[in-house]
């Protein structure tokens, strides 16, 4: 793919920026779909939870560089970010209720609006 070692990395530390972006904020909007009385709690769980994730993720590159060595760390991280792809595929927003419309979702603004 390239032939030096600083290219790879500088690839795949683009890559691996541009994929956390893709997975963190969708996450974190879908949390505050779904609570109304206690959002501010929700997300603040939410984001604590992946300040701890950033906090815990260098300790175990390390560990398993030294262990398996540089493939088979990325081999195992990279793992670890299908798993992280599948849960986004599992992100739903909520089913809206007539009683509970917001009108601001593309799905229900229509026949909200002609109704009135």
């Amino acid at each position: 793919m390239c032939g030096c070692s600083s290219g790879c990395s500088s690839i795949l530390v683009v890559v691996a920026g541009v994929g956390s972006a893709l997975a963190y904020s969708p996450s974190i909007v879908t949390v505050g779909q779904y609570f109304e009385r206690r959002r501010t709690l929700a997300n603040g769980l939410s984001v604590a939870g992946s300040g701890v994730g950033n906090f815990a993720i260098p300790p175990l590159i390390r560990l398993c560089v030294d262990r398996f060595g540089l493939s088979g760390a990325l081999l195992i991280l990279s793992a670890i970010m299908l798993h992280v792809c599948l849960a986004g595929a599992l992100l739903r927003p909520p089913a809206v209720s007539s009683s509970r419309c917001c009108c601001c979702c593309c799905s229900c603004w229509f026949s909200c609006s002609s109704s009135s």
